[in-house]
């Protein structure tokens, strides 16, 4: 249904991985919330970093690329960071 993020999804992991670099797992995930009848992916970013570090990472992965790009997501897509 939403084919148009594959092209954003191949983009978000080479901006992920430039920032983030090494000692990551990447998860996709599906939410769904069937009395709204919505669906939003996350890309959820784990990581062994310390918190307030892995939210550093996050704000400039948000400022050099997803804040750019978020109105072509359509709302379908959200990027997201946990611990490893």
């Amino acid at each position: 249904n939403n084919g148009f993020l594959l092209d954003i999804l191949f983009e978000a992991y080479n901006q992920i991985m430039k920032i983030f670099d090494k000692g990551i797992e990447l998860h996709l995930e599906l939410h769904r919330d069937y009395e709204e009848d919505f669906e939003e992916l996350f890309v959820v970013i784990k990581s062994s970093l310390e918190p307030e570090q892995m939210l550093v990472l996050m704000d400039k992965l948000d400022e050099e690329w997803f804040l750019g790009i978020m109105d072509t997501t359509k709302g379908k897509l959200n990027i997201t960071v946990e611990p490893l």
